[in-house]
């Protein structure tokens, strides 16, 4: 498939050519933090149960903005 999109723009170009990195950056974080949640530990140290709560809403947060942009990990 070929697609061609113009930018007038050079930084939503840019932008749009970092999406994939993006897309990367915003699935390792939801990893970490649902492994956090999943394993309750932070590293080596295990995490408390106000930490592990915290986790887990950070986690919903970044689901909740993926949702609300209507992008999801999918491709």
């Amino acid at each position: 498939m070929k697609v061609t999109i113009e930018y007038d723009d050079k930084d939503e170009a840019i932008q749009a050519l970092n999406a994939d990195r993006w897309q990367g950056a915003m699935w390792k974080l939801d990893q970490e933090l649902r492994g956090i949640v999943k394993h309750g530990y932070i590293g080596n140290i295990e995490a408390t149960e106000c930490e592990i709560e915290t986790y887990n809403k950070c986690r919903e947060m970044l689901i909740d903005a993926m949702n609300d942009n209507d992008i999801t990990f999918d491709i």
